[in-house]
């Protein structure tokens, strides 16, 4: 027989498997319930005594990453998800104890390989309340995701996947990095904030902060309800800012891409600055006095009352609005 008719007679096979599964695995979708038949479910837990731990570690290649809030004294890993038996084999979970400073490391193949190795696998790290100190994952090609937790500093960094962060409460820094995928914060406080994002979009809701940065190569960034002193830049995407009022001095440039400022209320003392290669500048607000150009120019300068508060804006190619 020919590969040709071999590879066809696999797919139909492949075919009466799925059909067979739909209507014996009470009507689940063929994909699902030929998942089902392949994989088998992982569940592996271990609990660790973190008394003298103040740090915490997370490595992983390509599977998720969730840390959670948990109870006790002692930090809870489970691995669970559903995977076929030649990734199951190969997933490698442990940790290690080193001084103050716990090292949690996961290591496993996922996707689809020849064979059905499907994997649908994540690492859930359940801290409970402590006076914690430094966190850091590293991820590979994985998800991250952050709920409920306090640390002094937080570095998070993936190279392929989401990072996804609420109520987290950091006393100094939270550095976040992704080559390529988006971040989402919400009811989040620090003193600095460094996000960078070469492909993705960023998103922060409900922050506080003294300062935030960002860089983006293509993607958009939102950062709305907080107060903090905005420095960032993107490549080619647009730039949001909603708040209640600036109280820090701010400078948003944009290569390609419009700037918004949308502001609950009119600007008390704020001086803008605004200037395109090519672009509009338009300042919608009550009380803005024009020292150098004027609506829809391509250069602004100006004041709201004395101009104690400086905000900065440069598009390459874009608009820029305060409203």
């Amino acid at each position: 027989m020919n590969p040709r008719s071999t590879f066809g007679t696999i797919l139909v096979v492949i075919g009466l498997i799925g059909l067979y599964y739909v209507f014996t695995n009470d009507g689940k979708p063929p994909l699902e319930a030929m998942k089902n038949y392949f994989t088998s479910e992982i569940n592996r837990e271990k609990s660790v005594d973190i008394a003298g731990i103040r740090n915490i570690e997370v490595e992983s290649n390509n599977l998720d990453v969730h840390v959670v809030r948990g109870n006790g004294q002692q930090a809870v890993l489970t691995l669970q998800g559903r995977a076929s038996k030649p990734i199951i084999n190969d997933l490698s979970f442990d940790y290690e104890k080193e001084d103050d400073t716990l090292h949690i490391a996961l290591k496993g193949k996922t996707g689809f390989q020849f064979g059905f190795s499907w994997s649908s696998v994540k690492l859930t790290v359940a801290l409970p309340e402590h006076a914690w100190q430094d966190l850091d994952i590293v991820v590979d090609s994985g998800d991250i995701q952050l709920d409920n937790q306090q640390f002094a500093n937080v570095n998070i960094q993936t190279d392929s996947g989401d990072i996804e962060a609420k109520r987290l409460a950091v006393t100094d820094k939270l550095e976040l990095s992704i080559d390529s995928g988006d971040a989402e914060l919400e009811e989040v406080s620090a003193q600095t904030i460094d996000l960078e994002a070469d492909s993705g979009d960023i998103t922060v809701k409900d922050y506080t902060a003294q300062r935030i940065d960002f860089s983006v190569g293509s993607g958009d960034v939102f950062i709305g309800q907080g107060t903090a002193a905005l420095h960032g830049s993107t490549s080619s995407g647009d730039i949001t800012v909603e708040a209640e009022e600036l109280l820090y001095d701010s400078e948003l440039e944009a290569s390609s891409g419009d700037v918004t400022v949308e502001l609950d209320e009119d600007p008390r003392s704020l001086f803008v600055e605004f200037e395109a290669g090519s672009g509009d500048g338009v300042i919608r607000k009550d009380g803005f006095t024009y020292e150098e150009g004027s609506r829809g120019a391509d250069l602004i300068r100006g004041s709201f009352g004395d101009g104690d508060i400086r905000l900065q804006v440069t598009t390459g190619s874009g608009d820029f609005v305060l409203k």
